[in-house]
């Protein structure tokens, strides 16, 4: 099972601690991905990663499933061709 969740969404920290298992508990799989979606800065910060990390090794461990965090960082950068070299 693979989970989207969209860090900028302001049920961001209680869907993250608790959809993924009860989703996977209701279907009777014991493994998955959360993909977490970062559109800004502050979703990218040490902090914000180790407080997801935290909370889903600690709803993975009380209901028992094994799943892990993948972070995508979707924040617009600059394009490659427009970058002029000195």
């Amino acid at each position: 099972v693979v989970e989207l969740k969209f860090a900028k969404s302001t049920s961001y920290w209680d869907n993250i601690a608790n959809q993924p298992p009860a989703y996977m508990n209701a279907a009777d799989i014991s493994c998955g991905t959360i993909v977490v979606v970062q559109h800004e800065s502050q979703h990218c910060e040490p902090g914000f990663v180790k407080r997801t990390e935290d909370l889903v090794h600690q709803a993975a461990a009380k209901s028992k499933v094994d799943y892990k965090v993948v972070f995508v960082d979707v924040r617009q950068k600059p394009s490659a061709s427009r970058i002029k070299s000195s």
